[in-house]
């Protein structure tokens, strides 16, 4: 598959742990509300801004479970929110908490998109092969 060189090649390479999601329950994004490339935020900013969307995704009756997106290499780990959202409206939802670009599963592929009017399914990968179900809660 080729990248779209948009995109830093870290999106290409980025792994997911999380909540199971039921494989029915499809289309899905991923979206964080965490400080994008390059901005800088307090914890207390990151963790309202992570309640806040949290919040808006159980009003909207979207929110599927927590989803971690991170690095292979163990440098960096994100905790976002795996959400049954159409598409633009998911873009709509991380352009509103200032992110640059989401995650969407569609069809069991992986895919990437800006948030913004460059707004595009990228494919990226199947997404089983890029997920890692977090341990079931006794």
């Amino acid at each position: 598959m080729a990248q779209d060189d948009s995109f830093p090649d870290f999106y290409y390479t980025t792994q997911f742990r999380g909540d199971p999601i039921p494989a029915h329950v499809e289309p899905f994004a991923i979206i964080t509300a965490y400080p994008t490339t390059g901005e800088t935020w307090t914890q207390q900013q990151i963790v309202q801004a992570d309640r806040n969307l949290h919040r808006d995704l159980e009003n909207a009756n979207a929110l599927l479970g927590r989803m971690t997106g991170y690095d292979p290499d163990g440098n960096h780990s994100e905790p976002g929110w795996a959400a049954q959202l159409d598409f633009d409206a998911a873009c709509d939802l991380g352009a509103a908490y200032r992110q640059t670009a989401l995650y969407y599963v569609q069809a069991g592929i992986l895919h990437l998109s800006f948030c913004d009017e460059r707004r595009k399914l990228v494919e990226v990968d199947g997404f089983q092969e890029r997920f890692t179900p977090n341990p079931a809660r006794a």
